[in-house]
């Protein structure tokens, strides 16, 4: 498969919607939930939050186009009256269907009989479609953001450089774009094909960093427990 990168990738950074006040309200009121078990719930007083940073966590975008043209072998079944023996097409002959004697019974002898066709198809496959996968690459199926200008930092590089943490993405940029062919390509691609010719154009490539709070609380007996705020949405996010 050709592929075909028509973008320059680019890094957008979003924007906070949370000042730090309001993060260690949230904190205050959800450091309960990470220690929270079936049998126990501690108190919010035996909790202590250790330090709390920001954290920036790129997740990829990546949005194509795939095209392909190949010939496939196929069956097709046509319906021809009762006294023809077979049909001819191309060069190709197909014999009419035999029937059983219950089927013969059940319709009279001058009922309409099946030809299967054994031939090809020239397909024409056109997709599109988009991927979003996390810093860690696993595919993220409802990603909460999108990069609107309006939600975006102006200069992300020095908003990262200034950044407790980042997180940047695991892998390469060709695993990235093999992974957004893999989602592309028809599920329905069979082995029985030839004479294909297919293309994947990339035409996105956005690393989108989201603004994460990460405190780290310990509970009873010095237990340890990370809780994480989207800082842009406001909510809790899971362990």
């Amino acid at each position: 498969m050709d592929i075909l990168i028509e973008c320059t990738p680019r890094k957008v950074v979003l924007k906070r919607s949370i000042n730090d006040e309001e993060a260690h309200k949230i904190i205050d009121a959800k450091k309960s939930a990470p220690f929270r078990t079936l049998l126990s719930s501690p108190k919010k007083s035996e909790i202590h939050t250790h330090s709390v940073k920001t954290t920036y966590e790129a997740t990829t975008m990546l949005a194509g186009r795939y095209s392909a043209r190949y010939y496939r072998h196929a069956e097709h079944t046509i319906r021809v009256d009762h006294n023809v023996q077979r049909v001819e097409v191309g060069g190709g002959v197909f014999n009419v269907k035999s029937r059983s004697g219950i089927k013969r019974a059940v319709y009279g002898p001058r009922s309409r009989r099946d030809v299967v066709l054994r031939l090809e198809e020239y397909v024409h496959d056109d997709s599109e479609g988009e991927i979003f996968i996390d810093h860690h690459g696993g595919e993220v199926a409802k990603f909460a953001h999108r990069p609107k200008s309006a939600a975006l930092e102006s200069y992300p590089d020095r908003v990262l450089k200034a950044a407790d943490i980042v997180r940047d993405s695991e892998l390469t940029q060709d695993a990235l774009v093999g992974r957004l062919c893999k989602k592309l390509v028809p599920v329905s691609k069979q082995d029985d094909i030839r004479d294909l010719h297919d293309q994947a154009t990339i035409k996105k490539i956005i690393e989108i960093y989201v603004p994460v709070i990460e405190a780290r609380l310990v509970g009873p007996k010095r237990r340890i427990r990370i809780l994480r705020i989207d800082a842009v949405s406001k909510k809790v996010l899971k362990a």
